[in-house]
Parts: C-alpha cells; sequence; structure tokens
C-alpha cells in the first residue's frame, strides 16, 4: 500500500511539473500508478526476458493512455509522463537491487 502511495506520489510530481505546478487529484493518480504498473507486469510476464524493454515500452504506451484518460492531458504529454516515471522507476531499482 505505501509503495503505490509513493508512485503516485512520484507520478503526481512528474506530472505538476510538467503542468506549470498544477497538483491533480490523488485517486485518479493512484489509478494511473496502478495501470502503468499492472500493465508493466503483464507485458514482463507475458514476453520472454529478451523482450524485457518491449514491456516497459508498452508499460509507457498503456500508462500513458491512463494518464490522459484519468488527467485529461494529450495523449502526447501523458505518455512522455509516463515514460519519466518508468525511466525513474527503473533507475531506484537499478540503485536498489
Amino acid at each position: 500500500m505505501i509503495g503505490i502511495l509513493i508512485a503516485a506520489g512520484s507520478l503526481g510530481i512528474i506530472i505538476a511539473v510538467m503542468d506549470d505546478g498544477d497538483m491533480p487529484a490523488r485517486l485518479p493518480l493512484i489509478c494511473s500508478s496502478l495501470a502503468i504498473g499492472l500493465s508493466t507486469l503483464i507485458a514482463q510476464i507475458l514476453l520472454p526476458e529478451s523482450l524485457a524493454l518491449l514491456s516497459i515500452v508498452i508499460g509507457a504506451l498503456i500508462g500513458g493512455c491512463a494518464i490522459s484518460l484519468f488527467q485529461g492531458m494529450s495523449v502526447k504529454r501523458s505518455c512522455i509522463a509516463a515514460s519519466i516515471y518508468l525511466a525513474v522507476r527503473m533507475g531506484v531499482a537499478l540503485v536498489l537491487f
């Protein structure tokens, strides 16, 4: 539960910076971060390990559509936000593990 809230907070910071300081609502952020995480996880399960980068791209695209749906952003801007979010998550995972 705490991980979901931290993920939603980091996604909220990225979206707030992209939207010139307007902090989005909490529930759409939690739904967006869950959509990004679950789509990346499902793609990692279905694809072989040699295509791990493709699962991250799939997660960014699906997450971008989810952010666009929940936040009312354009699809291009929301895909950029999802890509930044997944890059930060990958960087933190590489540092911690």
